[in-house]
């Protein structure tokens, strides 16, 4: 998994899991119906972030569209982990 662990453990305690694309990028990802949360480094969004207080994105993807249709910023991976746990977020509320 190339996933940093604090990364992983954070999101485990929000019963949020992993997934590998088999090419060495490993997500935390939350799957909702057709629709995909995917924690990814702002920089490059095709891998995850290095460390837990770094910035990062959500990616939210739908039908297998994995260039991210919106996508959410956020100045540290804890904060994206508590948006993607409490998704979907409250009407009215726009992605940056």
């Amino acid at each position: 998994m190339n996933i940093p662990n604090e990364i992983y453990e954070y999101a485990q305690k929000y019963g949020i899991d992993w997934t590998s694309t088999g090419g060495g990028c490993d997500f935390i990802i939350r799957t909702i119906g057709q629709t995909e949360l995917k924690l990814a480094d702002p920089k490059d969004t095709g891998w995850c972030p290095d460390s837990i207080d770094n910035e990062c994105v959500v990616c939210i993807e739908s039908n297998g569209n994995w260039n991210g249709e919106k996508v959410k910023k956020f100045p540290n991976c804890r904060d994206a982990i508590k948006w993607m746990a409490n998704y979907p977020w409250v009407e009215g509320e726009t992605s940056t």
